[in-house]
């Protein structure tokens, strides 16, 4: 007695095609000792200038458990995020479907705000606190 040979191809192709399709992934949450929040604030800002055209928005956040050290929020002109720079100077921009933040450059804030939002060179022009919350509002 034989087996039938199309049958048993056509179950052995089903079996190779769900034993292809499988993906097992696994995620932790990173323990306490590793990972805390720390809830900083808005303490000043400035609008990215080159030449004429505003490109964008830097944001200072202070928070009291980093003492003087200041983190840096780069947004476009959507008050989108684009990247960050740190107390060291550190430029980093976020990229889409990335997990890690890209390290552009280490130099001044204008330096790396223009790194991030992709121009020459820029100019830093302060602003207060409450006419860009007044600006994002009207977005």
């Amino acid at each position: 007695m034989s087996i039938p040979s199309r049958p048993l191809t056509a179950l052995a192709a089903l079996v190779l095609l769900n034993a292809g399709c499988r993906t097992t992934t696994v995620e932790r949450v990173a323990p306490p000792r590793h990972a805390a929040v720390e809830e900083a604030l808005a303490s000043r800002t400035w609008d990215v200038v080159s030449g004429d055209e505003t490109l964008g928005r830097i944001v200072e956040f202070r928070s009291d458990a980093r003492g003087d050290e200041a983190q840096f929020v780069v947004q476009n002109v959507w008050q989108q995020d684009l990247g960050m720079i740190d107390g060291l100077g550190r430029a980093w921009r976020f990229r889409p479907h990335r997990t890690e933040a890209e390290w552009l450059l280490t130099g001044t804030i204008a330096q790396g705000a223009a790194a991030i939002l992709d121009a020459e060179e820029c100019e830093l022009r302060e602003v207060s606190l409450d006419r860009a919350r007044e600006a994002a509002a009207q977005r």
